[in-house]
């Protein structure tokens, strides 16, 4: 059986210590790649300034329209199966 030692959630001095030198070095390492450091601009970066989204364009109004569709192919499923299992 497993014993169980009661942990205290509070960091000790090493802990503390040890962050903040990884802290830094992110930091540090973020500077070299040519980033920024967190919150150097004041604003957090929005999704729409990702390289990710290059390329990619926003969903149009038939949006809707082919939700709509998907909706009734469901539901025309749903009944002809349950149309099909009352005859039986």
């Amino acid at each position: 059986m497993a014993l169980y030692v009661k942990q205290d959630d509070n960091r000790t001095e090493l802990q503390e210590k040890i962050a903040a030198e990884l802290r830094e070095k992110q930091i540090k390492n973020s500077l070299k790649e040519g980033g920024e450091t967190p919150n150097s601009k004041g604003k957090i970066v929005q999704p729409e300034d990702s390289a990710y989204l290059e390329g990619t364009k926003e969903t149009t109004g038939l949006a809707f329209i082919w939700l709509l569709v998907f909706v009734a192919v469901l539901v025309a499923l749903g009944l002809y199966i349950w149309v099909a299992s009352q005859r039986v």
